[in-house]
């Protein structure tokens, strides 16, 4: 088999070592991959748009395209792929858009009655400050669209939340995704991640990891888009998992 993995960080590079072992795969590409896939595979620098990776696995025969960055999900690289009877690995559009939307997501979960801070989204810069002013702090405010996992801010007090909406917004330090957020209540916890799979009809989870996306040590400063984690999770037990 000759494989594609979309993406260049340590989650495309562990899939690439623990495909390697496989004696089924051939030849491995990486688009755009590190220095850690170019000692398994060969990278690829000018396969970057959904069109241009469509193109390359035409070309090159592959036989199953694994992708990693929840962006290129949301630009619908699944639903491109397969229109062109071309195997890849991947949620479409539709269903990466709970990834690519916080406020999809948020929308998403009070409707279904899915557990989740209570929350408010908006559009408007003015409402939003406005707003803030009769909240009880820390809250949390969101960037809805993708930001590397660093969209998301606890503020402490109305003038750092003031900030944050101005970054967000005004600012536009991620660009478009700042343009909608969503202010939300503060929930003290621990964090966990259980990420599952699905063939369509069912869902098979994988053990709750612990996620550290702090910068600093002791688990403060501000979000990253991950600093290691550690699974299974040290907190979550058999009884959450009943509770959830």
């Amino acid at each position: 088999m000759r494989i594609l993995i979309v993406g260049d960080g340590g989650r495309e590079s562990a899939i690439a070592k623990k495909l390697a072992g496989d004696s089924r795969i051939t030849k491995m590409f990486f688009a755009k991959g590190n220095a850690t896939t170019e000692e398994l595979g060969e990278n690829v620098y000018d396969a970057k748009t959904v069109v241009e990776l469509r193109d390359f696995a035409i070309k090159n025969k592959v036989d199953l395209t694994i992708v990693g960055p929840e962006a290129t999900l949301v630009d619908g690289i699944v639903d491109e792929f397969t229109n062109h009877e071309l195997k890849i690995f991947g949620a479409k559009q539709r269903a990466a858009t709970l990834e690519g939307s916080k406020a999809f997501s948020k929308k998403f979960m009070q409707t279904y009655g899915i557990k989740t801070a209570q929350a408010v989204v908006f559009d408007s810069y003015p409402d939003a400050k406005e707003y803030l002013q009769k909240q009880k702090f820390p809250l949390v405010i969101k960037a809805s669209g993708l930001a590397g996992g660093k969209g998301v801010v606890i503020c402490e007090n109305l003038e750092q939340a003031e900030a944050t909406l101005e970054d967000f917004m005004i600012r536009r330090i991620y660009g478009d995704s700042g343009i909608q957020v969503i202010i939300e209540d503060y929930l003290e916890g621990f964090e966990a991640s259980i990420i599952a799979f699905s063939n369509g009809e069912k869902l098979f989870p994988c053990i709750p990891v612990k996620d550290y996306k702090k910068v600093g040590n002791g688990d403060k400063g501000a979000n990253t888009g991950g600093m290691g984690s550690v699974a299974p999770s040290p907190q979550f037990n058999d009884e959450h998992i009943r509770r959830f």
